[in-house]
């Protein structure tokens, strides 16, 4: 099993935009995937909820992740990918106004 993390320390990068576009690819091409929303945010949740779809799993949040993944594993999942929130902690730059 694959597991994809899109991370970035900036919000608004098109984490859940690619995790949401590679996961509809990859499950209309018969490859058994799963998405995680990490991200209090829900984009990909909602992006999900208004697709319709029952080809590709979605589960939210990142509690229990190790028995989530382990359960994908064992319902055979090819690919696992991950939307997580921006973290901007430690960051000492000033960004531009």
């Amino acid at each position: 099993m694959n597991v994809v993390v899109f991370a970035s320390r900036k919000g608004g990068s098109g984490k859940s935009t690619l995790a949401a576009h590679l996961g509809s690819y990859m499950a209309e091409n018969a490859r058994p995937t799963l998405l995680i929303d990490a991200d209090p945010q829900g984009s990909l949740t909602l992006w999900h909820r208004v697709r319709g779809s029952r080809d590709l799993g979605l589960h939210v949040g990142t509690k229990h992740l190790a028995a989530t993944l382990a359960k994908a594993r064992r319902a055979g999942a090819e690919w696992v990918l991950i939307d997580t929130p921006p973290n901007a902690v430690g960051r000492t730059e000033k960004l531009p106004p």
